[in-house]
């Protein structure tokens, strides 16, 4: 009898053990999952400098004009996004892509990333505005000032930045329907001030759009 049943535990074993290799080497391994909203969308982010390094292109050989059916739909959107200055948005068009640019000081409060409800009003309009005007691809920047932080969730400034982004790309994800594939966001912290260094100006947050 306990023959019988080492052996039939032998063979179970070496089934398993055949099984278990058939697998490695027939099944295909599950890919990983990709992070769309997160600190850093690879895939868009080089499509940006595909586009900028064939914008440079076109400037150099005198092709570039800022008539295309691309620059006109930012036009619109950068017209209507400033018609709308009692939101706080200021509007930087740029030609190949859109900045809009609110202060991140009345939109959290002192290190934290939950949109304050107040706020959400603009970020209201922004995402109704895009859902009726369409784009592409839109990437959210957090940006804060050297003012410390001290808090067990956002240890440093870079840790905040990158929270409030992601927090804002998603409102916006959720408002829009977007996919998630054509949304991301990043933290800058305060290592690229837009306004001089130090500045109060600098905790902000930009939403930049690309039709």
């Amino acid at each position: 009898m306990t023959r019988r049943v080492i052996y039939v535990v032998g063979t179970l074993s070496l089934i398993c053990v055949c099984l278990l290799l058939v697998s490695e080497i027939f099944v295909p391994p599950l890919p990983y999952p990709k992070c769309s909203i997160g600190y850093f969308n690879y895939e868009r982010e080089q499509e940006y400098v595909v586009a900028d390094e064939r914008q440079a292109t076109q400037i150099i050989n005198g092709q570039y004009t800022n008539g295309d059916s691309r620059n006109e739909e930012l036009e619109a959107l950068a017209e209507t996004f400033t018609l709308a200055s009692t939101h706080g948005i200021e509007v930087i068009n740029e030609g190949d892509r859109l900045r809009l640019r609110l202060s991140a000081e009345n939109m959290f409060k002192r290190s934290r990333a939950d949109i304050e409800d107040e706020r959400k009003p603009a970020l209201d309009y922004i995402s109704e505005t895009l859902k009726a005007k369409g784009a592409r691809y839109v990437r959210v920047e957090g940006y804060v000032n050297d003012e410390p932080v001290f808090t067990p969730q956002y240890p440093n400034t870079w840790y905040l930045s990158s929270a409030r982004a992601v927090s804002v790309a998603i409102y916006l994800q959720e408002k829009t329907g977007l996919r998630h594939t054509d949304i991301a966001a990043e933290g800058k912290g305060p290592f690229f001030p837009i306004y001089e260094a130090g500045s109060v100006k600098n905790s902000l947050i930009e939403i930049i759009i690309t039709p």
